[in-house]
């Protein structure tokens, strides 16, 4: 019995490792998955909806407060568990911030993102553009 239970134990440690091995090779495609069919959807959703996000920070945070007042009137009497909500409460409302403080900042992110490329694309632009003119002007002065 404890040689056959070792040798599982062991299958099931050599399986574990294959996999966590896998896991590392294909990490960059599952990341690159996850980004492209997960984070870019949302990424946009909240670009498009900015005025949704905030309005329901809004409302999310006002519902927490009304149910910290809820709690705390009906758990008056019972300070460990006003204790326990109140330290519950300091936990929720830092945790939505912070989830709304990472969804505005993946918006400017991608803010920043879309604003350089179109400034470097238009920096591209002016320097062809101005290639192309000078190259116009030598024709120019050859053909006179």
């Amino acid at each position: 019995m404890g040689i056959s239970l070792f040798i599982f134990l062991t299958l099931v440690f050599l399986l574990m490792i294959v996999l966590f091995a896998d896991l590392v090779l294909y990490l960059s495609q599952i990341l690159d998955f996850i980004n492209d069919q997960i984070i870019e959807p949302c990424r946009k959703f909240a670009d498009k909806n900015e005025g949704f996000f905030s309005v329901l920070f809004i409302i999310v945070f006002a519902l927490e407060q009304a149910l910290l007042i809820w709690f705390t009137t009906y758990f008056n009497e019972n300070t460990t568990w006003l204790r326990l909500i109140i330290s519950i409460f300091a936990l929720v409302v830092i945790t939505t911030a912070a989830l709304q403080r990472f969804v505005l900042e993946t918006k400017r992110r991608y803010e920043n993102e879309r604003y350089y490329t179109i400034k470097r694309a238009k920096d591209l632009f002016l320097k062809v553009k101005k290639e192309l003119n000078g190259n116009n002007n030598l024709e120019k002065k050859k053909s006179i």
